[in-house]
């Protein structure tokens, strides 16, 4: 008999225990406070358009750099 009385005092704790978690679970989700809305921003007035490099960049970026060789390519052989 006591441990049928034992066991209903354990479920009862462990009903306690998942209610109080639950709760703290629920209390720190979502947003606290107003609704945000970000403000209403017109249409940024300049197009955002990808810069094209230029003559003289992809110039430099075909140089090699000094102390580097590169290998000759099969079709150069």
């Amino acid at each position: 008999m006591h441990e049928l009385q034992a066991l209903m005092q354990m479920k009862k704790q462990l009903r306690y225990a998942l209610l109080a978690v639950l709760l703290a679970g629920l209390s720190g989700c979502g947003l606290k406070g107003p609704l945000y809305f970000p403000p209403a921003d017109p249409i940024s007035k300049k197009p955002a358009t990808p810069s094209l490099p230029t003559g003289e960049q992809v110039q430099k970026n075909q140089q090699e750099l000094p102390g580097s060789k590169q290998k000759p390519s099969m079709s150069d052989q």
